[in-house]
């Protein structure tokens, strides 16, 4: 029988939803089922996700008038109530995979950097009721943090699964001469650049660059313009994420609310020591019965980013080691291992 998943995103490319859709995918395949895939390039996408979920319902239904119902349909992301409805009249298996982060701190940091927040879908209980009704109508849903696992436990999910997202090999790279602190992904309030921005104007650098990559960087130049400082890079969008973190000596996710932060395992991947906000799923990864690697701080907290960022300044010796630590720590998250809690779990059903 065939097995479906179900996505808004593009399957593979290099935004982090790629890549996690891109090796859920592989995951399924590995299977030896029939793999149907749904994403971007079969459906054209819209700004409103209600009526996403209905262009996709329609097109799933047609699925099962001509092959039948799937016997498990994997989501990730996004909004698919009417369409997990109808799956699930249908006797399907329907699991899901959400990074969730807190919808009311994310609001409420948009509101904090003089910025309107433009997903009334989420802002607006009634309808963020409607767009997270497909997660408690799943058998299972799959998060990749402590982070998104209260949370979604909160929404009343049954069974939630704790699977963290992999991270790929990286090669060995050297590091750059000039001290340079490093932040990529999408750009956003919640992402907590503000705290990472303001962090930058507080210790002495010494020439010291910070570094920041990633597409929508339209959202943070409002934030840059009040609270940029000296020896900013923008990047914008890299081909390969290997041309970002061999440019970084550390790397630092200051996120007030995100579900994970797959550059933080990348980063550790690469040897990079990584400082990492309470806020971001991916904090995870600093924390295990070894003690702890890398330096963890309070979301909103400039200060506690800026004397992270100054202890590796003053310490390069701390780079190396915690670098090694890092690269070593990364090796939980490989491809291999999740793809066993992956393929285990799913046979489960």
């Amino acid at each position: 029988m065939t097995i479906l998943y179900v996505t808004g995103d593009q399957i593979g490319d290099p935004t982090g939803g790629g890549q996690v859709t891109g090796f859920e995918c592989d995951c399924l395949a590995s299977m030896g089922e029939e793999l149907a895939r749904f994403d971007s390039t079969i459906i054209p996408s819209c700004d409103d996700p209600f009526e996403m979920d209905e262009r996709y319902c329609l097109a799933i239904q047609q699925f099962v008038r001509d092959r039948g119902v799937p016997r498990l349909c994997h989501f990730y992301a996004g909004c698919f109530t009417m369409t997990i409805e109808f799956l699930k009249s249908k006797g399907a298996s329907i699991t899901y995979t959400v990074d969730a982060h807190d919808s009311d701190r994310s609001v409420e940091e948009w509101g904090r950097c003089g910025m309107e927040y433009p997903f009334v879908h989420i802002s607006d209980r009634n309808l963020r009721a409607i767009y997270t009704k497909g997660y408690t109508l799943a058998d299972a849903v799959i998060v990749p943090s402590v982070h998104s696992e209260r949370i979604m436990k909160a929404l009343g999910c049954a069974r939630v699964v704790l699977i963290p997202h992999a991270v790929r090999t990286f090669p060995d790279l050297d590091y750059p001469e000039r001290f340079t602190v490093g932040h990529i992904g999408v750009g956003g309030p919640d992402k907590g650049l503000k705290y990472l921005l303001e962090a930058w104007n507080i210790p002495n650098s010494n020439g010291a660059r910070l570094v920041m990559a990633g597409n929508n960087i339209d959202t943070v130049m409002p934030i840059w313009r009040r609270n940029g400082g000296r020896n900013i890079e923008l990047m914008g969008i890299v081909e390969r994420q290997e041309i970002f973190y061999k440019r970084i000596s550390i790397y630092v996710q200051p996120s007030v609310t995100e579900g994970f932060g797959i550059p933080v395992i990348e980063a550790m991947a690469c040897g990079r020591p990584v400082i990492v906000s309470e806020g971001a799923g991916a904090v995870d990864a600093l924390i295990s019965n070894q003690g702890e690697i890398g330096i963890r701080v309070p979301i909103r907290d400039p200060k506690a980013i800026a004397e992270a960022i100054q202890f590796y300044m003053d310490n390069p010796e701390n780079i190396l080691e915690h670098g090694r630590e890092a690269k070593y720590r990364s090796r939980m998250y490989s491809q291999d291992l999740i793809r066993e809690k992956y393929v285990g779990f799913w046979r489960t059903l």
